[in-house]
């Protein structure tokens, strides 16, 4: 049920490129996101999603310090290299959890 809905929110709606955008009665102010961690994992051969969309999310939540931000392109892979098989084991997990290390704890 949840992915349905994100995808109309997100993708026919347009909600996360309004000012305040609010599904059911939840509204976001990314201007107040400043204590998470964000990092962005994208393929240089997805045929599914092109490299360069995640940036939108750095985008979005401006107020997230550089310490807190991180992206990884994977070389030479594709759009299901990301989220399984040898590439996910041996580069994607290993930079996620170097990225996890390396992020302030909030107080």
């Amino acid at each position: 049920e949840t992915f349905p809905e994100s995808i109309a929110a997100i993708d026919h709606d347009r909600l996360l490129w309004t000012d305040r955008p609010c599904v059911h009665g939840l509204c976001l102010d990314s201007d107040c996101v400043t204590e998470m961690s964000l990092m962005t994992i994208e393929a240089d051969l997805d045929d599914i999603a092109a490299p360069g969309q995640t940036f939108a999310a750095h985008r979005l939540f401006k107020r997230l310090a550089e310490s807190r931000r991180g992206h990884y392109l994977l070389r030479n892979g594709g759009h299901f290299s990301l989220f399984h098989g040898n590439a996910c084991r041996s580069e994607i997990a290993p930079a996620l959890n170097r990225f996890l290390r390396s992020v302030p704890i909030p107080a």
